[in-house]
């Protein structure tokens, strides 16, 4: 009953590998943004968001802007978009200078 597969085990590494990843992108972007200038908390919340904006982008990518309901399996819009907007939204709202940042995430998916 209490006995966690092999599958279940490797998909646990997959998450935990995933997030290690992804701490180690955000710490990387703060970094680089705060030695150009920007204050910490913009910083982080620029990361926080620019990664945010980047899974959602690639959600988009993987599955299109038209989904499948997962209970209903009716056509509706991939709810990636508005977080995908929101998230544009609020990085403008920031005003940090990240052109280096967007540069190198046009070729490539995750940085």
């Amino acid at each position: 009953m209490g006995e966690v597969s092999e599958t279940d085990m490797a998909a646990r590494e997959a998450d935990a590998q995933a997030l290690a990843a992804r701490r180690a992108r955000k710490a990387s972007i703060v970094r680089r943004l705060v030695a150009d200038g920007a204050g910490l908390d913009a910083a982080v919340m620029y990361a926080d968001l620019f990664l945010e904006y980047s899974e959602a982008s690639d959600n988009i990518e993987r599955h299109g802007v038209i989904v499948q309901h997962p209970r209903t399996m009716n056509p509706i819009e991939n709810p990636y978009l508005a977080r995908r907007d929101k998230s544009r939204a609020e990085l403008l709202r920031l005003r940090v200078s990240a052109d280096w940042l967007w540069s190198a995430s046009e070729g490539a998916a995750g940085g």
